[in-house]
Order: structure tokens, then C-alpha cells, then sequence
């Protein structure tokens, strides 16, 4: 657990999950303790929302300013706004970093027992800190090339198919051997030097890592299969142009794999037992005499031998060990502990860089370390996670992964009396590997607001460029409408379908569907945009500290507090209603100041987001439940209908248009791991 910390002059109390101040406790969220964990742990470093997304929230699908606003709350708790930033700090395309100055330690408690240095031991500590600061600054000068940390600046594709690649080798020609799922089963594919490929292995499975024999004409790697329907792990080398496998050592209590070549007969490799404990081990493939590597209190997850240096590097879960290897004994013995600055949960691996430098990568960043201490780390261009990294000539070749979103229309039948799902339609609009989401069908240009998506365009968001921009579809040509430096985290149509507004660093910005953006200057901060309707924006908004749903008039920047709390989505109805929801996801109305359940929906709990839309029959509520059922509701009259079935090709509808009988939704599509060069800088 933490300590304590006090930011700002407020303290954190992990334990009790509250900030005190002033003899005051306010307890802390665990959505918000989580981001503040992340942002502390990174000790000043940029953390990227995506980062944000996958450590505090995991495989949840949340909306996209879900980030913004636990941003936005942490700094009214801990008095800071997105003007002064002074505790948390926001960089544009990058994400979020914890002011450093603003946090310091608790103070020790007076009347406290704890020994106090006397005015001696007070000098002796300076004297050795002295000592110590001036070893490490000549220890910072040295000229050796060898613990030079590379720069990057060109990141270039190797695989571009879509494939997810699970593990992969370097030959010392610069070919790739990599390993691709394949449906269930996986698929072993070379990649040479031309640029062409060829398919090794098809239908079988692998575990663990991929690694070259030292003669570089075979491959080592766990070859898993069923044996009465249990799961067992050979280890084994296959001969690259014949295919020919030998099984170096055969599944028993234990699953064997990862193997790291010392010599042309000995290597190092992992095994799992039946607990799914780790243990290193060492195996000589010409006596097939094995033998356990002794690492007291150190689970290990990989491995990895310098044939040059003797040594073995050995990564765990919060530290990594560099071992020295005896020759005549076949001994290996720990030389260094290198603790590490995150918890390796992701199963990041430590890696050879050069003889005396080693990486190992984490989310977007490659860590350095040389023999003796932590240098420094470096971007790898991306926004995407690092999954695998591995060093050649130069070059480092790094697994990136994504996960892509489509933005779907789905063309509901033109029938009254079914509400099967599969009775419909669906096309992507403007798919690529990279997400694709909240899409918002053009309104038919009357002015009104309604959601009458008959114009020919759509809008969605998507990450293509490397961080979230708003594009433009019509006609089946595709086009960017925000700012290049922009990061937009929702937008809407203008009622009259010729310009979009859009939401970015709590800013609206404006964009004709032909011309440049311009800011809509406000006296307040905006955390989400809702709906536009005639000359209005429905936001939520915050102010002097303060969250609110605001009705905003477009033309003369006058506002009308709707309601003095934050909300995660509304609709505007009339003059005396709109719509919103708890944090339970039932749907309330508000009608004249006063709230209730809506009509006939006490057991109803929605699925994400619901619209305020116009058909022939006039204008109702749509929406979908979590017994996937699509919902068509009479506000003013309480009453709903369910209209149709939706599926996980229609998973989170973001929106609705009543008069085509057609819906857009987000859908998860794969996840991609594909490989690309990092190149490095040369000095000249």
C-alpha cells in the first residue's frame, strides 16, 4: 500500500480510501483513488488516457470522456481546476501527469517515539548524502558507448494484415519468425529481409516464447497439445527448411517452454508446474541432464542469455536479476537486483540491448538500465501498448498492440410485428484496424434538433492519426473536421446538419462541414456534450467547482441551470422536461424541478445511451436495456414499446434515426498485436 502523501495540502489516506483536511474526511471513490494511484505511481510521468482506460476500468467499455471527468473531480478535491493545473497537469495528445511540487510526505506525528538525528548524526548524514551525490554524478559521465541510451524517431510497419501476433524471433540476417493466431490454433510464418513471407507451421499451438538456435538453422519453442484432455507443454526445436521437430524435453508435472540458448547444447527455460508456479531451469540437450536454477524469494516470468557477457537477466514481477554463468559447473549465480519502478502484471520482459544495457518495456515506454542502476526511459512513438520488444542491430522490434472499434449502421427491417434482431442489415462505416466510434447520423437540416438523421453524412471519432479526432463520412469519401493538435472526447450536430461541435480539453469548438474550427468562448469548463436542439447545447458543465447540467444558448452565450449535479448523459424534452439517469442506470424524468422513475420502466436498467428522436408519429425516447431489447418511449404519455433485439453486432447504440428505422452503434472487432521497427539515431 502507499503512504500517505499530502497533495496540495490535503492528505491521502490509502488505508481508509478518504482525504483529510482541516479535521475533515471525505471519502475517495475507487474509480478516483485508482486514477490517482496511476498518476502517483508514474512519479510525474505522462500517463496516457488509454493507460488510464486499461488499468482503472480494464475490459469495462466506459465512454471516452470517462477519463476527463475522474480528471476533472480529482482536481476539484484537491482545489485545482483545469486553468491552474496545478496539481494535475494535462498534455495535449499525451494524457495526464501528477505535479510533483504539489505533493510531499506526511509529516511525522509530534510526540512521536521515533529517534530524532542529534546535531552529529545530522552532519554525518549530510556528509554521506554528499559523498554519495558525487559518485553518481562520475558515474553519470561516462563516455562509454555502451551504455549510450538509443533515440528513436522513426517507427516503421513490419506486419500490416491485421494479424495478432503472439511471440517472435530475430534472426541475425534481420529475418522475423513470428507466431499468429490462426482461429483457434496458431500459425508459425517467416518474414525475410524482401519482405516476403512464408508459412512454417499451421494448427498447433504454441506456449511461451519463440526463440533461434545459436546455429540459427532451428527454432525452440512450447509445443502445447491435449493428452485425455489435459493440457501438456513439450519443449521443442524444429529445423527451419526441412520442418523436421525434435522434442528436446517432454511434458510430465510440468510445462516447459521459453528457452534461451547458452551454447549449441545448453540453454536455460522456464516451467510451470501444476500450481502454475514458475521456476528456471537449466537443460544440456546432448546428456538431457536438467537441473532447477536456485533464485531464492523471486518467482521468474523470463529469461534471457548475453552469449557475449556471460550473463543471464531474469525478469520478474517487480524486480529483475542479472546472473553470472560458471562454465565448468553449469552454475549460475546472482550478481544484481534491479528493482523495478511498476509491477510487471503484463508480463514485460527484460531484454539485451547491447553489453551492457538492457531494456525492458512497460505500457508506451522502454525502460534502460545499465549493469549498475536505472538510466532513463524513452517514448516508442505510439500511442499503442508495447506488448513484446526485442533488440537488433540498431533496431528495436516491438509488438503493438490495439484493440479496434467499428462505428456500425444497422438497418432495421421495415416491419411491424417482428423484433428479431436478425431481421436487419449492417455495414461499418469507414472501417480500419484502428477504432472507430460514437458515429452520429447527419440531421435532415430543418433546424429543429430532433435527431432526424436523414442527411447523407455520418460523423464519428476515431484514433487513426494517433489520438481522437473527429472525421467526417459522406458519399463514401472520408475526411478529418477537427484541429490536427486537438483530442476530442465527444461532439454533436448542429441542428441544421452543416456544422459539428465538438469537445476537446473541456473546450467547444465549432466546424463547418467545409471550413476551420473556431472556439465557442465560455465561462465555464465543459466536461460532456448531450444533445443540440434549435439554437441550444445540453451540457454538463463546471463552474466555481461545481458540476451542472446546463441548457446553453449558442447565439448569445446565455445558460440556464438545469440541475446542480453531474450527470453521465441527458436529453432535453420541452421547457419543463428532460431525461437523465442514476448511477444505477435507471431512467428518471425531471418535470418542473420535480424527478420521478419513468412510467411503466421500474425494473429497467439501460444499456449506455438513449435519444431524444422524431418519426412519422412524433418524437419519442429510444433506447436500449440489458436484456438487449431495443425500446421506443412516449415521454409525455408514459408508455414504451420494445421494438426490436439487439445483438453484439449492435452492442452500444450512439444513435438513432426514428424516420429510417436505422441505428449506429460501437462494436469491438479484434484486437491487433503487429510488429514494427523502431529505428534508432546514430550519433554522427
Amino acid at each position: 500500500m502507499l503512504d500517505n502523501l499530502i497533495i496540495n495540502g490535503i492528505e491521502v489516506n490509502w488505508a481508509r480510501a478518504e482525504l483529510l483536511s482541516e479535521g475533515n474526511a471525505q471519502s475517495l471513490e475507487p474509480k478516483l483513488m485508482a486514477v490517482l494511484t496511476c498518476l502517483i505511481k508514474a512519479n510525474g510521468d505522462i500517463v496516457s488516457q488509454q493507460q488510464l482506460l486499461e488499468q482503472v476500468w480494464g475490459e469495462t467499455v466506459v465512454s471516452p470522456n470517462t477519463v476527463q471527468r475522474c480528471i476533472t473531480q480529482l482536481r476539484k478535491l484537491f482545489n485545482d481546476d483545469s486553468k491552474q493545473q496545478s496539481v494535475i497537469q494535462t498534455h495535449p495528445k499525451l494524457g495526464y501527469s501528477l505535479v510533483l511540487k504539489s505533493v510531499s510526505q506526511t509529516q511525522q506525528i509530534e510526540g512521536s517515539n521515533a529517534e530524532k538525528p542529534d546535531a552529529k548524526q545530522r552532519l554525518a548524514i549530510i556528509f554521506i548524502g554528499l559523498i554519495t551525490l558525487a559518485f553518481l554524478l562520475l558515474s553519470n559521465q561516462s563516455n562509454s558507448p555502451d551504455i549510450s541510451v538509443p533515440k528513436f524517431t522513426q517507427i516503421r510497419p513490419i506486419t500490416t494484415n491485421n494479424e495478432v501476433i503472439e511471440t517472435f524471433s530475430i534472426a541475425n540476417n534481420g529475418d522475423i519468425y513470428n507466431v499468429i493466431q490462426d482461429g483457434e490454433t496458431h500459425k508459425l510464418v517467416k518474414h525475410d529481409a524482401n519482405g516476403s513471407h512464408q508459412v512454417l507451421r499451421t494448427e498447433f499451438k504454441i506456449f511461451g516464447e519463440l526463440t533461434l538456435n545459436p546455429d540459427q538453422t532451428s527454432l525452440t519453442y512450447g509445443h502445447q497439445y491435449l493428452v485425455d484432455n489435459k493440457k501438456c507443454v513439450d519443449l521443442v526445436s524444429q529445423h527451419i527448411d526441412s520442418g523436421k521437430k525434435e522434442v528436446l524435453l517432454p511434458c510430465t508435472d510440468s510445462f516447459n517452454h521459453s528457452a534461451s540458448w547458452i551454447n549449441d547444447n545448453k540453454l536455460v527455460f522456464l516451467q510451470y508446474d501444476k500450481s502454475r508456479q514458475s521456476r528456471l531451469s537449466f537443460l544440456n540437450t546432448g546428456t538431457k541432464r536438467q537441473k532447477s536454477i536456485t533464485l531464492p524469494d523471486f518467482e521468474p516470468l523470463f529469461a534471457e542469455f548475453n552469449p557475449i557477457t556471460q550473463l543471464l537477466l531474469v525478469t520478474g514481477r517487480k524486480s529483475v536479476l542479472t546472473m553470472s554463468y560458471d562454465q565448468k559447473r553449469d552454475e549460475f549465480a546472482v550478481i544484481n537486483r534491479q528493482k523495478l519502478s511498476f509491477e510487471n502484471e503484463g508480463g514485460s520482459r527484460a531484454r539485451w540491448y547491447a553489453q551492457s544495457l538492457w531494456f525492458i518495456n512497460h505500457e508506451q515506454k522502454i525502460h534502460w538500465f545499465n549493469d549498475k542502476r536505472a538510466l532513463t526511459n524513452t517514448s516508442t512513438l505510439s500511442n499503442s501498448k508495447i506488448l513484446a520488444a526485442k533488440a537488433t542491430e540498431g533496431k528495436l522490434v516491438v509488438v503493438l498492440g490495439r484493440r479496434d472499434w467499428n462505428s456500425r449502421v444497422r438497418h432495421i427491417a421495415d416491419s411491424t410485428d417482428s423484433t428479431d434482431s436478425t431481421d436487419s442489415t449492417d455495414s461499418d462505416v469507414s472501417p480500419t484496424s484502428y477504432k472507430e466510434q460514437q458515429g452520429q447520423f447527419q440531421p435532415n437540416g430543418t433546424g429543429t434538433g430532433t435527431g432526424t438523421g436523414t442527411g447523407t453524412a455520418i460523423a464519428f471519432l476515431t484514433d487513426r492519426l494517433g489520438h481522437s479526432q473527429l472525421w467526417l463520412n459522406k458519399d463514401d469519401s472520408t475526411k478529418r473536421l477537427s484541429a490536427d493538435e486537438h483530442i476530442v472526447s465527444s461532439f454533436i450536430w448542429h441542428p441544421t446538419g452543416q456544422s459539428v461541435f465538438y469537445l476537446a480539453d473541456n473546450a467547444i469548438w465549432s466546424v463547418p462541414l467545409d471550413g476551420s474550427p473556431t472556439e465557442l468562448k465560455t465561462r465555464f469548463s465543459v466536461t460532456e456534450l448531450f444533445q443540440s436542439k434549435e439554437q441550444h447545447l445540453l451540457l454538463s458543465v463546471e463552474q466555481d467547482s461545481q458540476y451542472a447540467l446546463v441548457w446553453y444558448n449558442i447565439e448569445n452565450s446565455n445558460s440556464t441551470r438545469l440541475l446542480n449535479e453531474e450527470v453521465e448523459w441527458a436529453q432535453h424534452i420541452d421547457a419543463s422536461t428532460f431525461i437523465t439517469n442514476d448511477s444505477s442506470g435507471k431512467l428518471l424524468k425531471y418535470q418542473n424541478g420535480e424527478y420521478s422513475l419513468l412510467n411503466g420502466l421500474d425494473d429497467l436498467i439501460i444499456q449506455w445511451r438513449y435519444f431524444w428522436r422524431k418519426n412519422a408519429a412524433g418524437n419519442f425516447l429510444y433506447f436500449q436495456d440489458k436484456k438487449q431489447n431495443l425500446w421506443h418511449y412516449d415521454v409525455l404519455n408514459g408508455n414504451g414499446t420494445v421494438i426490436r433485439h439487439y445483438d453484439k453486432n449492435s452492442l452500444f447504440m450512439t444513435d438513432f434515426d426514428a424516420t429510417n428505422q436505422r441505428m449506429l452503434s460501437d462494436n469491438f472487432v479484434a484486437e491487433t498485436k503487429s510488429l514494427f521497427y523502431l529505428n534508432e539515431v546514430k550519433p554522427n
